[in-house]
């Protein structure tokens, strides 16, 4: 077994692969992201200790009813998948998905259409297709809603499918309608959004019209529209409630009945209130987090990276690296600058001793002091009076 030098370093790079961190294990990576969601998970705790706190007050001074609530809280979606819960979600995820596979198309002969990446097959649709988009998102969906409920009965008034009436099918088609309206305009934005040099540099390489689209425009377009898109799909489980002005048995007509039948109408639109609140502020949540994930670095606008925690006290994560820049102690390096312990490095001006970015030798009036990555030129150093030059 042989000896390292006095150095103790192991001679040509012997050893190194010992030396090499090894990459984070499924169990760290899972531990950091509790950590990191300790926080957000505290101050949902909080929040639902203080419904909880309130629905108990309302009971205790008898303006609701909790036993009443909590023996007919279950009869939302029991039957299993029969329930007036279910009939809503799938009414609001079949006419999601039929309106996503439709308004693709749709958005990019919004985005295609006119203007200088103007195609002869989206110009030749581009009239019908923004009056399409204009008539549906100018309109109250109430007024579309009955619209073609009346188109329907009259065309099929017998219509009974998978064992869905008219009346279900009139409310599917409505809202699929409305939401290919509204998605295709955000499509359209995520479409317009991807650079035109990409595409070029795509043709340039030899790619075709949709292998552009399939490899360039759609993933990158998919990425930035996450959110809206997410929010399109909330205001469609929301605007359900509409049909139920058509006899479409969902979470409306159910808390209805609640009042109706057993007179408890506050309990049973506070029950359907936090039956929206359960599913929508999660997926909002879980998207949001998703979006962050998956984002591309340079492309959209960036995020600004505060956490739930902070957002919901006042207080980003910016505040605290500023914070955390203000305290960091300076370190005297070989070529002048001041490199602070947190890995950027402090650039002292003659107006100031503070933090000018790389390549600006001067600030400008209004500037904020704001971090330099390590390893700056020295050149932007030796142009401060007092400073040594490399």
């Amino acid at each position: 077994m042989g000896t390292y030098p006095e150095s103790g370093q192991p001679p040509n790079g012997e050893g190194s692969a010992e030396r090499a961190p090894k990459s984070p294990t499924w169990a760290s990576q899972a531990r950091g992201l509790a950590l990191a969601s300790a926080p957000a998970a505290l101050l949902a705790g909080i929040v639902i200790l203080i419904v909880l706190a309130f629905l108990a007050t309302l009971a205790f001074v008898g303006v609701i009813n909790a036993v009443f609530i909590l023996q007919r809280w279950p009869t939302a979606y029991l039957p299993l998948w029969s329930g007036p819960l279910w009939n809503s979600l799938f009414l609001t995820i079949a006419s999601y998905l039929l309106g996503f596979a439709v308004a693709v198309p749709l958005g990019l002969v919004r985005a295609y259409g006119v203007g200088k990446t103007r195609n002869r097959i989206a110009l030749l649709f581009y009239a019908p297709v923004t009056g399409y988009v204009h008539a549906i998102r100018g309109t109250p969906f109430f007024v579309q809603l009955w619209l073609v409920f009346f188109v329907v009965i009259e065309a099929a008034p017998r219509l009974n499918v998978l064992g869905w009436n008219v009346y279900f099918w009139a409310g599917l088609l409505a809202l699929t309608l409305n939401t290919i309206g509204y998605q295709a305009e955000v499509f359209r934005g995520g479409f317009q959004a991807v650079g035109q040099g990409q595409v070029e540099a795509a043709k340039a390489v030899g790619l075709t019209g949709p292998q552009v689209f399939l490899h360039i425009t759609l993933p990158q377009g998919l990425r930035l529209i996450t959110l809206p898109l997410t929010n399109e799909f909330i205001a469609l489980f929301k605007a359900s409630t509409i049909v139920s002005y058509i006899s479409v048995y969902e979470l409306f007509v159910w808390a209805e009945n609640l009042g109706v039948r057993f007179g408890h109408p506050i309990e049973g639109f506070l029950m359907i209130s936090l039956y929206y609140l359960l599913i929508n502020i999660p997926l909002s949540r879980a998207v949001t987090y998703l979006e962050r994930r998956l984002r591309i670095p340079g492309l959209g606008t960036q995020p600004g990276g505060e956490s739930f925690a902070f957002r919901f006290l006042g207080r980003g994560d910016e505040t605290r690296r500023v914070a955390s820049w203000s305290h960091a102690q300076p370190i005297r390096t070989r070529s002048g600058l001041r490199q602070a312990s947190n890995g950027f490095a402090q650039v002292p001006t003659r107006s100031r001793g503070g933090l000018v970015p790389a390549g600006r030798q001067q600030p400008r009036d209004g500037d904020d002091d704001r971090p330099v990555p390590a390893g700056v030129p020295a050149t932007t150093a030796a142009s401060e009076p007092g400073l040594p030059a490399s």
